[in-house]
């Protein structure tokens, strides 16, 4: 059991540093470079990225706030939102597909391990790629492949954990795996950021890619070797086993409303996180260069990125602790998930009305805080709603599908909303309809 323990907290920590320095620096970094590139002149966009901070023209940074052709913050929202919509929509298919192999896979090895190292290896190489590329379709593309790649790495993960650990020691792995997943976040934006500001843009996807390949082998080294699978029933697949994954609870109104609140707060939060580089290039830092900086644009963002990372971890650490005994004081969920909905929109309100780099650190720590809150309470208000215990796993299947859908919210919410008003503080107004939003399906839920 202490390898398990050990096994998955390390598999945790190890998947989602990657994961964190792509999301957060690496993929907008890169995003922000290639639509730059495309709309300003080869010397601008060098001036920009290389360091040559002087050089960069007061009529390019003014651009930065205009709509149309010439915007620069609106090529920069809808290149990052295709991009990500095309990996959310990779990412709902690979995991259906690489779900249903890995249940059927029959080896010495076992069902999950090869899966495991092979996501590993894939999700490295893409990675590699995806940091070499120039242009925002090959971008999507790649994108897609290392999605797939970390599908393989994390589903079978997951399964490994419900086959392999005994009811009875599972609270003890999931508070493991949970630290880890908390460290891991921060661990990766801090590489991340250590990496664009000693390296350049391409070292964070070497970076990624390297603690990628360890997270498909470490965690299989440390835990116990999984059983053979050779002598397992042999399964056909179907289409209809794939579609299955997709099939939703009928009858199941509160269900419903559970999905549609928690869909609402992953929208609320990813305008903010997703587009948090172009938030402080474009909006917190917009004026570096025609202040005299001759930094990179890369230096005070990725500080910024830094410390929210930190204020972040200490706010989910806060909320980890307080989670509990305020539950057993509040029996009602629904309460407590409105009230820290509330307070996530307190946070949002910061940096919209006062927008800067101690603003954005405050709301880092305060909305850390309240969305630590509204993930437990969410959750139990989603283990009520379930219609029927005999199909619960596969209802919280489709319930964590929520996730992807506010990912694919935020992403269309946040480009049109840029497009429109040529600027990135649309964002936090139209996050704060979306955390109230969630709040209002909340309490309309039956106990």
């Amino acid at each position: 059991m202490t390898r398990l323990s050990w096994g998955f907290a390390v598999g945790a920590t190890m998947s989602i540093v990657p994961w964190a320095a792509l999301n957060l620096l690496a993929l907008p970094a890169v995003i922000a470079k290639v639509s730059w590139q495309r709309v300003s002149s080869a010397v601008a966009s060098r001036a920009a990225f290389s360091g040559g901070g002087q050089e960069l023209s007061e009529s390019l940074v003014s651009r930065i706030g205009t709509v149309g052709d010439g915007g620069v913050a609106s090529a920069w929202a809808i290149d990052l939102a295709v991009v990500v919509v095309v990996g959310v929509v990779v990412s709902l298919i690979a995991e259906a597909v690489v779900s249903a192999l890995s249940d059927r896979t029959r080896v010495a090895a076992g069902r999950r391990t090869p899966w495991i190292i092979a996501g590993g290896v894939v999700s490295a190489v893409m990675t590699l790629a995806l940091g070499l590329c120039s242009n925002v379709v090959g971008i999507a593309l790649l994108w897609g492949l290392v999605q797939v790649g970390y599908v393989m790495l994390t589903v079978p993960m997951a399964a490994a954990f419900s086959e392999r650990v005994p009811d009875k020691f599972r609270p003890r792995i999931v508070r493991a795996r949970g630290i880890g997943q908390m460290v891991g976040q921060a661990l990766g934006v801090w590489i991340g950021v250590a990496c664009v500001v000693f390296g350049g843009l391409y070292t964070p996807f070497a970076a990624a890619a390297a603690v990628f390949l360890l997270a498909g082998i470490v965690p299989v080294l440390v835990w116990p070797k999984e059983p053979s699978s050779e002598e397992q029933p042999h399964t056909a697949m179907s289409a209809h086993m794939l579609m299955e994954r997709f099939r939703a609870p009928r009858h199941a109104v509160e269900f419903w409303k559970a999905f549609a609140s928690r869909s609402l707060v992953s929208a609320g939060v990813g305008l903010t996180t997703m587009f948090l580089w172009f938030i402080a290039s474009a909006l917190i830092f917009r004026d570096w260069f025609t202040q005299g900086n001759s930094s990179p644009i890369a230096v005070p963002v990725c500080s910024l990125i830094a410390s929210m990372a930190l204020a972040t971890l200490v706010g989910s650490v806060g909320a980890a602790f307080i989670a509990g005994p305020v539950g057993e004081y509040i029996e009602d969920p629904r309460y407590l998930s409105v009230i820290s909905c509330v307070l996530y929109t307190v946070a949002l309100a910061l940096p919209m009305t006062m927008p800067s780099a101690v603003s954005m650190v405050l709301f880092a720590l305060i909305g850390g805080f309240a969305f630590g809150l509204i993930d437990t309470f969410g959750q139990l208000l989603a283990m009520g709603a379930l219609p029927d215990a005999r199909s619960a796993g596969h209802d919280l299947a489709f319930f964590n599908l929520s996730n992807s859908v506010g990912l694919a919210l935020a992403a269309i919410i946040g480009a049109v909303g840029v497009a429109v008003t040529g600027g990135f503080s649309v964002l936090f107004p139209a996050a704060i309809v979306c955390v109230l939003a969630s709040a209002v399906v909340t309490i309309s839920m039956k106990r």
